[in-house]
This record gives structure tokens, C-alpha cells and sequence, in this order.
């Protein structure tokens, strides 16, 4: 089956996004494009003037540019910051996986329960006991919610997303496919002759307007709760260990990984494959570069890249002269060879 085709005219998309409109409102738009890209159905975005240049020289239907910008004859329509704006656009055009409201006949409630009237729940979904799914919470096909979780107003569960126990969820939030939450975590003790495990009786606490990525996995905590604060979006692929605390407004990239009882402050950002050691903390507005690895605390504010994570700046040239290492210790042992004697250098 063909998919239906979006279209929306210009001044509809301007009065989404709260624009100030350029030229024709009544030009029709079915399709978003990159900067660049041909398209007499499309609209494109252009955060600085070299991507308007390359936006305006090719044939596409419109243009969402600064506010300060000069279109000439072509129409658009001007913000303060494009690629947020683009984003409002964007969620106009982005496909819905759509679900009846009410409960599924495949679905499993256990009577103890309490579901929302105006909730979605999907095929095959399980919800255990005393698990408590507020208003308009939508639940896609093959969710496990598990005992003890409340899931806040307006969130939604992806396909397969799992919170296995004590898991609470603040509203607005979005759990991406294969994500489990409140997995145990991961403890044991050498008693001498086995790894004894260490029973997790903790939970998992996440606030409002949090992502999680697909097949992410969050620990729930040890004695007290794993916590994920407000409006952090989490990547695909990185493991949260138990006990950890991330604060508000923060971002991790794809494979990060965080040991268990971490403390990270708020507005946080790892690029992808950074790796964080167990029961270190850190500050608010500290950003790692990709594949940083942290093992102690890093109190000030700042971008830090490397291992040990170092200031960014130093970080990089530490980086750059790797490749040079060779031709460095050569040079080196050449004039060792040639002074060994004692002659001066």
C-alpha cells in the first residue's frame, strides 16, 4: 500500500512553528529536505548564511532562514532559531504508530491494576500488579510493565519496552523499543569461593520529558533508587548501572556507559562511547568527548576529552601527536645512540 502523502501549505507550517512568513503563503509543502536538495514540493532550513546560499541555489519550494535573512524572491519563513523551528515542522511530517484507545482483548491486566480510562494499550501487552498507567499513556504491542510501575501521564512505551519492577516514570516521556528499565543491578560479592549476588531492592526514578533509546538499559538500585532527572534524552545502546544519579537537561550519545552509583550533575553531555567509573561524580555543564573514559571526580565546568578526560583544547593536540609517536621515539633513540658516549647534545 502506497503511503499518504502530508501537505500543508506555507502559511499553515508558519503559524505552527510562529514564524514570520515571506512570500506566497498558499504554496503547498509535502515533504522536508536537506539544505541543498531540489524539491518544488519541499522546505528546507538553513541555519547560517553558507547553508542559505546553498539552499537558495537550487529549485525547493521554501526556506525556513534567520530571522535577519534576505530570500529575495523566494519564499520562507524566518525565526529566530531554524533548526529548532524545523523540528515543529518536522513532527507535522513524522510517521505515527497509531493505537486505538482502550485495552486490547490480548492484553494481559492483573486486577490489582489501575489503567487510565483514556489510556492505549496494545496487543499482547502484560501489566502486573499494582502497576498504575495514568491518562492518555500509550503502550505499544508486547510492553511488559511490571509490579510496582507507575507510568506518568502522557508517556509512551514503544514495542517491546520493558520495566521489569519498581520502575516510575514522570510524564511526557518516550521509551524507544527493547529499552528495559529496572533490571537488576549489577552486584556481587566474592565470598571465597562464589560471586554471591546481591539482591537490588532499589527502583528506578525518571522524571518529565525523558527519551530513552532503543535497547538502553537502566539498573535499578541497590537499597535506594537509580534517578534520572528531567528532560534528558538518552541515546540507543548505553547502559545506566544501579544507584546512578544524571541530573536534569542532559544527553548521552549512543554506548555510554555509566558504573553503578555514578553522580552526574545537570546538563550533562557524553558523545558516544564514553565510559564512566563507578561511585564517581560529576559537576553541572560538563561535556565528554566521544570515547572519553572517566575514573575520577571532575568538580569544574567545562568540555574535557581523553583518558584520563583532560580539557578539550589539550586534549585534542594529546591526540593529534599519537600518530606521531613512532617517528618521535625514533628520533629519540637515534640521539640517544648518537650522545651515548657522554658527548653533549
Amino acid at each position: 500500500m502506497a503511503k499518504s502523502i502530508k501537505t500543508w501549505t506555507l502559511n499553515e507550517l508558519a503559524e505552527t512553528i510562529g514564524g514570520t512568513l515571506v512570500g506566497n503563503p498558499n504554496l503547498l509543502i509535502s515533504r522536508p529536505v536537506p539544505a541543498g536538495v531540489a524539491a518544488e514540493d519541499g522546505i528546507t532550513f538553513a541555519t547560517n548564511s553558507s547553508f542559505l546560499e546553498k539552499a537558495l541555489s537550487v529549485d525547493v519550494c521554501a526556506i525556513v532562514a534567520p530571522a535577519n535573512s534576505v530570500l529575495g524572491e523566494r519564499s520562507g519563513i524566518l525565526v529566530d532559531n531554524p533548526r529548532a523551528s524545523f523540528a515543529g515542522i518536522l513532527r507535522l511530517f513524522a510517521p505515527v504508530l497509531e493505537l486505538e484507545t482502550g485495552i486490547h482483548p490480548s492484553a494481559s491486566i492483573h486486577p490489582e491494576a489501575d489503567v487510565a480510562s483514556s489510556a492505549k494499550i496494545g496487543p499482547n501487552v502484560i501489566i502486573s500488579s499494582n502497576a498504575r498507567i495514568g491518562e492518555n499513556v500509550t503502550i505499544h504491542p508486547g510492553c511488559f510493565v511490571g509490579p510496582d510501575c507507575v507510568v506518568g501521564e502522557g508517556t509512551t512505551l514503544l514495542p517491546n519496552a520493558t520495566l521489569v519492577v519498581n520502575v516510575t516514570l514522570g510524564k511526557n516521556c518516550l521509551i524507544h523499543s527493547g529499552a528495559v528499565i529496572g533490571a537488576d543491578g549489577f552486584g556481587f560479592e566474592w565470598d571465597g569461593t562464589d560471586h554471591v549476588k546481591i539482591p537490588q531492592i532499589g527502583g528506578v526514578l525518571i522524571g518529565d520529558n525523558v527519551e530513552i533509546g532503543a535497547n538502553s538499559c537502566i539498573d535499578r538500585g541497590a537499597l535506594e533508587d537509580t534517578v534520572i532527572g528531567s528532560g534528558t534524552k538518552i541515546d540507543n545502546l548505553v547502559q545506566v548501572g544501579h544507584n546512578v544519579e544524571i541530573g536534569s537537561n542532559s544527553i548521552l550519545a549512543g554506548m555510554v556507559g555509566i558504573g553503578g552509583s555514578a553522580k552526574i550533575g545537570n546538563q550533562f553531555i557524553a558523545g558516544a562511547n564514553a565510559g564512566i567509573k563507578d561511585n564517581v561524580t560529576i559537576a553541572d555543564n560538563v561535556v565528554l568527548g566521544g570515547r572519553t573514559g572517566v575514573s575520577g571526580d571532575i568538580s569544574e565546568p567545562g568540555v574535557y576529552f581523553g583518558t584520563p578526560p583532560i580539557p578539550i583544547k589539550e586534549g585534542l593536540r594529546v591526540f593529534a601527536l599519537v600518530n606521531k609517536l613512532p617517528e618521535i621515539w625514533k628520533r629519540l633513540r637515534d640521539l640517544e645512540e648518537k650522545h651515548k658516549d657522554g658527548n653533549k647534545l
